[in-house]
C-alpha cells in the first residue's frame, strides 16, 4: 500500500485554510469552517482519515462525500475536552463504517469529505444548508472539492445522499444524468432512473478517472433502504463493492 508521507497531512490543513476562508452566502445564516478536530471527524472540520490511517501513514483509496458537517453545537460538543472525533458517535461515520466493512471495505481507505464547508446555524445537524442559491459559493466549493479528488485519485467516490448527487455534474461531465435541473432534491427512484453507478467518470480538469455512485445518506439509509433494494436488487453495501472494483 502507498504510504502517506506527511505532506499530505499538510496538504489536507492547507485545505482546511481555504475552506475557512470561503464566504458563507449571508442568506444562508451559516458560519464559516472552523477545522482543528484532533480525532478522526470529516473534512473540514477534521482530516477525513481515521485514526489508523494517520498513525500508519496509509494512502486513501477511495472518498466518500457527504452534504456538509453539521451544526455550530455540534461541532462544539466536539471541540469539548476528550472529544474531538467522529468516530466514536453514533452517526454518518460509524454508520459508513458499518456499511464499507459489510461490502468487504476497509474504512481505514475511505478519505471523508463534505460538498459544502461551513457549519449551520444552532443545534439542528438536519435541513437544508442554502436557503437560496449562490453561484460564487457553490463553485468555490466545487472547486476546493476537485482540489481533493485530484489529490487523493480516488478508484471509487460514494455520494452520501441525493442533494449531493444533484451536484456532482459539478465535478465530473458524466455525471450529467444526474442533474436534474428542474428538481431542488431529486429522489432516489429519479437518480436510479439514469443509473445508480458510473463506471470511469472522467473528472474535470484532470487525468483522473473514478467509479463514482450514489447512495442512501448512510445515517438514515435504514429508512429508504428496503424500497431502494426492491427496484434495484441490491442493497448500497453491494453497490459499494461493485464501485471499488
Amino acid at each position: 500500500m502507498t504510504s502517506v508521507e506527511p505532506p499530505l497531512i499538510r496538504t489536507i490543513s492547507g485545505w482546511q485554510m481555504e475552506a475557512r476562508q470561503i464566504p458563507m452566502p449571508p442568506s444562508s445564516g451559516c458560519k464559516p469552517t472552523i477545522g482543528g478536530l484532533p480525532g478522526p471527524a470529516f473534512f473540514p472540520e477534521g482530516l477525513g482519515l481515521s485514526e489508523s490511517a494517520i498513525r500508519s501513514k496509509t494512502s486513501p483509496t477511495f472518498m466518500a462525500i457527504g452534504h456538509n458537517f453539521g451544526c455550530e453545537d455540534y461541532r462544539r460538543e466536539l471541540a469539548q475536552p476528550g472529544r474531538g472525533r467522529e468516530d466514536n458517535i453514533i452517526g454518518t461515520w460509524r454508520s459508513l463504517d458499518t456499511l464499507l466493512e459489510k461490502a468487504g471495505a476497509d474504512p481505514n481507505q475511505c478519505y471523508r469529505t463534505n460538498w459544502f464547508v461551513g457549519l449551520r446555524p444552532g443545534s439542528d445537524n438536519d435541513g437544508a444548508f442554502l436557503l437560496a442559491n449562490d453561484e460564487a459559493y457553490e463553485a468555490s466549493c466545487a472547486d476546493l472539492l476537485l482540489k481533493q479528488i485530484r489529490a487523493v485519485r480516488p478508484r471509487a467516490i460514494l455520494l452520501l445522499g441525493p442533494v449531493v448527487t444533484k451536484r456532482s455534474y459539478r465535478i465530473s461531465p458524466s455525471l450529467d444524468g444526474w442533474r436534474f435541473p428542474k428538481k431542488k432534491r431529486p429522489t432516489f427512484a429519479d437518480i436510479d432512473g439514469h443509473g445508480h453507478t458510473v463506471r470511469g467518470a472522467s473528472i474535470a480538469h484532470s487525468d483522473v478517472t473514478s467509479n463514482i455512485v450514489s447512495l442512501l445518506h448512510p445515517s438514515k439509509g435504514w429508512l429508504n433502504q428496503p424500497a431502494r433494494q426492491r427496484r434495484l436488487g441490491m442493497a448500497d453495501y453491494e453497490l459499494i463493492r461493485e464501485a471499488l472494483k
